[in-house]
């Protein structure tokens, strides 16, 4: 027999909107709570994406905010390619990009960066995503927004994305 699952008990309802709205997934009607609003930005340039990357990660960073290990970085680009690798000392050296070793034992005491489609099956109470294409701008048949479904998905409760132009 079929059972339908209707209740989401990893995201909140503004993530499961959200990617409702903007790839036309369907993850659930009911979600963890509201939650914060998903915070969305599109950056005009390389530079625009890492000062927006850092106005976020600072958001969270702040006195009452989270723990570092509770903030993950999602980019379909490896480490060095990513708006991740141009972030100011002071922040990227919070920085733990995860590997076959650090990903066993996650969460690191650390903000953790990884490529989305390595980052499949774990979740993070805050997600920040970086590098994609927004998806309106991709062809809806496409896989590429698989990537797009992938990192969205991966937030428990704050969602930032930050798309490149």
């Amino acid at each position: 027999a079929r059972v339908p699952l209707t209740v989401n008990c990893r995201n909140t309802l503004n993530i499961l909107d959200t990617v409702k709205q903007r790839l036309g997934a369907d993850m659930g009607v009911r979600g963890a709570g509201k939650g914060p609003a998903v915070r969305e930005y599109t950056a005009a340039s390389p530079v625009e994406a890492f000062e927006r990357l850092a106005q976020e990660i600072r958001d969270l960073m702040g006195p009452g905010q989270l723990p570092l290990s509770q903030i993950t970085i999602l980019s379909p680009r490896p480490f060095k390619a990513s708006s991740a690798a141009r972030l100011p000392k002071a922040l990227s050296c919070h920085i733990l990009a995860l590997d076959a070793w650090a990903i066993r034992n996650f969460p690191p005491q650390a903000i953790s960066f990884a490529r989305i489609h390595e980052f499949k099956g774990l979740e993070n109470e805050a997600v920040l995503v970086v590098d994609l294409p927004a998806p309106e701008s991709m062809d809806h048949g496409s896989t590429g927004l698989a990537a797009h479904y992938v990192a969205m998905s991966r937030a428990r409760s704050i969602l930032s994305l930050i798309y490149t132009a």
